[in-house]
C-alpha cells in the first residue's frame, strides 16, 4: 500500500485533471482529492475495531466495485441535493477512488496474501502488478503500536519515492490548472 501522501498526490492530481477543477478555490479541490483519494483505506478503521487495523485491508474497498459504488452513490446524492445531473460528479469520484487502487496495484506487498481484490465480488483473487513501482509500508498489526510503527526510516524513504514519482505529475497538472484559471478570468 502507498502512503496517505502518495494517495493524496494521486487523488488531487486526478481532481485537477477533471472538470471539477473549474471550482475557484484550490483548497476545496485539495480537500476533495485528499478525502476521496484516501477513501478505500477506510477498511483500516474496520480492522481497528477488531484489534488489527490490517485485518480487512486490501479487500473489497480496494476493488473496482467499490469505486463504481462510490461514484454511483455520490452522483445520486448530488442529484438529490441539487436536482442537477450527477453523472459528472459520480464519474469524478470513480476516477479519484480508482487512482488509489492503481497505486496500490503497483505497490510492493509483503503480506502473506499479496495484492488487492481488484475484481471483488466477481473474484476473490488478489492481483498485484509484476512491475512494482512503490515501496510497501511497514505497519504493525495491533492497535496499540499501529501509529508508531508508521514512523520509521523505511516509510520515510517510501514517501520520498512517492513524491519523486508523483510530484512532477502534480506540478504539471497544477501549472495546467493555473493556466486554465487565467484563461477563464481573461474570458478566453
Amino acid at each position: 500500500m502507498c502512503t496517505t501522501i502518495g494517495h493524496t498526490l494521486a487523488g488531487y492530481s486526478t481532481v485537477l485533471g477533471t472538470r471539477l477543477s473549474l471550482i475557484r478555490q484550490w483548497w476545496v479541490l485539495f480537500i476533495f482529492g485528499v478525502a476521496i483519494g484516501n477513501l478505500p483505506d477506510i477498511d483500516l478503521i474496520f480492522g481497528y475495531f477488531v484489534g488489527n487495523p490490517n485485518r480487512y485491508h486490501h479487500l473489497w474497498t480496494h476493488g473496482l466495485a467499490f469505486c463504481i459504488m462510490a461514484g454511483f452513490l455520490s452522483g445520486c446524492v448530488y442529484w438529490l441535493l441539487t436536482r442537477r445531473n450527477g453523472f459528472i460528479i459520480g464519474w469524478i469520484i470513480f476516477l479519484v477512488t480508482s487512482s488509489h487502487i492503481v497505486l496500490d496495484y503497483f505497490t510492493k506487498d509483503t503480506n502473506t496474501v499479496k495484492g488487492i481484490q481488484l475484481l471483488w465480488p466477481l473474484s476473490k483473487n488478489f492481483y498485484i502488478s509484476p512491475l512494482l513501482i512503490f515501496w510497501e509500508i511497514h505497519k504493525s498489526s495491533t492497535n496499540s503500536t499501529f501509529i508508531q510503527s508508521l514512523l520509521c526510516w523505511h516509510n520515510l524513504w517510501a514517501i520520498l519515492i512517492e513524491i519523486a514519482i508523483l510530484g512532477p505529475i502534480q506540478i504539471l497538472l497544477w501549472i495546467t490548472y493555473r493556466m486554465r484559471k487565467k484563461r477563464m478570468v481573461a474570458g478566453l
